[in-house]
């Protein structure tokens, strides 16, 4: 492959690698430089030599250069928070309550995502080996050189469900590999399935090539050698993964070695709906509790199986309950993209899931749910959500109930209060008087209020 093009604003290329070398003394920069090169040119040569083959396929390769395979940032997908915080009333993603999801109680809320690694916490000529530290400890061990290394910016952080993960990524864009030295060195014998939020993820994997950006996902094997780059248009690249291990998956590691390198749909079918709720986790992780983590991550196992199940046309092998949990969290997403639709009913909501009513009923009743009750709390949330935007400050009550199924302005103030206990005139006003109280001017998603 042709050398790697210069990256704009970002510095000489620095090799750091899992292996490491002996200190060497300050004062010895040429020597130091001189190594630096020697392991470049080293990276270079295993990169280069890694399949012949692969510039014969047809698809994008694992080629380091500026704007190769930019995307942009997807307009439904907010940029990752790295710091926890709350996010204010109106802003950021939209929250679907799961089926297994608690009610959230603000007061014994406690952020349960760890921070790994922050740039900002290290020395600028310290990040990139400390970012290699990381992933070599908390991932796999990689080869790994980027073009920014003297200005890297990188952060992760982790949700942990005892015996799987999910990670949220940030990072300048690199290079990585994977050689059969490493994978005889160290296998943690792990699934990862990456989906990419910002950036594009070209991959070289067990002989197969693909490019992956948003909207799509890609599955990696620890036990299998393999080269990546991660591009991004501007700034950092964003990535959300899920971390298995392969005695976790009900499916034969033969049936999904079918997967492993291939480009997987996240924007249609059961593949929208895993990357939307694995977007929402990233996202809202910070106000679920320690103790809720168990049972979204038996969620996020149970759908992963069952997407990787139906790319196989293998569902037939999984357990009815992830069936029935990922059917659940399927039913969930379509209601919450028609909570407008006053025609919104089980029968409307059965038919497109292609299931009778009274196995909807069911689904429901297994988790202590009714159909309408659900949808009642959906619609109440969304339209106390919009009485707290001052952006929608001049529109009128009813045409927020309107804009979310409700036709009857009365049964939807009784509910309101019923819920909140206040009006949803009320309601309004105190959301009013509490920004005031934190300053005679603030700023909502970039609008300055004055009060």
């Amino acid at each position: 492959m042709a050398s790697s093009a210069p990256v704009r604003s970002c510095a000489a290329p620095h090799l750091h690698t899992s292996v490491r070398e002996p200190a060497i003394q300050a004062g010895t920069r040429d020597t130091a430089t001189a190594l630096t090169r020697k392991r470049v040119v080293a990276f270079r040569a295993d990169w280069d030599n890694w399949s012949e083959a692969a510039e014969h396929r047809g698809t994008a390769l694992c080629r380091y250069a500026a704007g190769h395979a930019a995307l942009t940032r997807p307009a439904a997908a907010p940029a990752l928070r790295v710091r926890p915080r709350r996010p204010a009333t109106g802003s950021g993603f939209d929250t679907v309550r799961l089926a297994t999801s608690p009610v959230r109680h603000p007061a014994k809320e406690k952020a349960v995502f760890q921070t790994l690694f922050h740039s900002e916490d290290v020395p600028a000529q310290e990040r990139f080996e400390r970012w290699l530290e990381l992933t070599t400890k908390a991932f796999m061990p990689t080869d790994q050189v980027s073009e920014c290394a003297d200005s890297f910016e990188a952060s992760a952080r982790t949700l942990e469900f005892g015996t799987h993960s999910l990670g949220a990524l940030t990072f300048r864009p690199l290079q990585m590999l994977r050689p059969p030295k490493l994978v005889r060195k160290s296998d943690p014998e792990i699934y990862h399935l990456v989906l990419p939020l910002h950036g594009c993820l070209t991959l070289d994997h067990v002989g197969r090539s693909t490019a992956v950006g948003a909207g799509g996902m890609v599955l990696f094997d620890s036990s299998r050698p393999y080269r990546a780059a991660v591009t991004a248009s501007q700034g950092s690249a964003e990535f959300l993964h899920v971390e298995l291990p392969k005695v976790l998956s009900p499916l034969a590691p033969g049936r999904l070695n079918r997967l492993v390198g291939e480009r997987l749909s996240g924007r249609e079918g059961i593949g929208a709906m895993f990357s939307d709720f694995l977007i929402r986790l990233g996202r809202e992780a910070d106000h679920y509790r320690p103790a809720d983590t168990a049972r979204l991550g038996g969620i996020l196992l149970d759908v992963l199986t069952v997407l990787l199940a139906r790319e196989l046309d293998a569902e037939a092998s999984v357990p009815a309950e992830s069936r029935g949990r990922a059917l659940m969290l399927s039913v969930q997403g379509f209601i919450e993209r028609h909570l407008g639709d006053a025609r919104l009913s089980p029968q409307t909501i059965a038919a497109a899931h292609q299931i009778s009513v009274s196995y909807l009923y069911k689904l429901f009743h297994e988790e202590h749910l009714t159909v309408a009750a659900y949808i009642r709390e959906r619609r109440l949330e969304r339209c106390r959500r919009d009485l707290a935007d001052p952006r929608l400050g001049s529109r009128p009550v009813h045409m927020i109930a309107a804009r979310w199924g409700f036709t009857s302005n009365a049964h939807f103030s009784r509910a309101f209060r019923a819920t909140y206990g206040a009006s949803p005139t009320e309601y309004r006003h105190a959301a009013v008087d509490s920004r005031c109280v934190e300053g005679p001017s603030t700023t909502v998603q970039g609008q300055s209020t004055t009060c």
